[in-house]
C-alpha cells in the first residue's frame, strides 16, 4: 500500500501534541482548581413552573407570580448570607406572608442559601466561609435585593424556654 506524498508528515503532526491545545487544557485545569480552592456561591433563582404562569393579564395585584417568587427568593437568600456573615450559627428566617409564589420563594431562598453555606463550611471550614460571606455581603446587590422584605439583616429569633 503506497502513501501519498506528505501523508507521513501529516500523521507525524497529528501525533505531536498541539501546543495551543495543551495550553488551553492547562489553563482550564488551573481555572477549575483555583476556583475549587475558595468558597463560592451565587444567587440563582429557578422559578417553579406553577409560578411562571399568571392566569390573569394583568395580574389583579400588580406583579406576576414569577416576579413575586423571584423577589422573595432573592430577598431571603441575601438576608441569609448577611445573617450568616455576622454569625454562622444564626438562623435564617424562611417564612413570609404574601401570595403562594412569594411564600414559596421566601422559603426556597433561605433554605437554599443556608444549605449552600453549610456545605461550604464542611468543605472549607467555618473561618474561610465566614470571611467569604463578609466579602459577599458587601456587594451592593445584597442590600438592594433584600429590601423588599428586610431593611437590615434579620435573624430568626427563637424564644428561649
Amino acid at each position: 500500500m503506497s502513501r501519498q506524498p506528505g501523508t507521513s508528515q501529516l500523521v507525524d503532526r497529528m501525533r505531536k501534541p498541539n501546543l495551543l491545545m495543551v495550553l488551553v487544557v492547562a489553563g482550564l485545569c488551573c481555572m477549575i482548581s483555583c476556583r475549587a480552592a475558595n468558597p463560592h456561591m451565587e444567587c440563582k433563582v429557578d422559578i417553579p413552573l406553577e409560578y411562571k404562569i399568571t392566569p390573569f393579564d394583568p395580574p389583579p395585584n400588580g406583579e406576576p407570580e414569577s416576579i413575586r417568587y423571584q423577589k422573595a427568593y432573592e430577598a431571603f437568600w441575601w438576608n441569609c448570607v448577611l445573617v450568616k456573615a455576622r454569625n454562622l450559627d444564626g438562623r435564617c428566617p424562611f417564612v413570609c406572608s404574601g401570595t403562594p409564589a412569594a411564600d414559596a420563594g421566601c422559603s426556597a431562598g433561605a433554605v437554599d442559601a443556608e444549605n449552600k453555606i453549610c456545605d461550604l463550611a464542611k468543605r472549607y471550614g467555618c473561618d474561610a466561609v465566614r470571611a467569604y460571606l463578609k466579602i459577599l455581603a458587601q456587594e451592593p446587590e445584597a442590600g438592594k435585593k433584600m429590601r423588599p422584605y428586610f431593611s437590615e439583616p434579620t435573624e430568626e429569633n427563637i424564644p428561649k424556654q
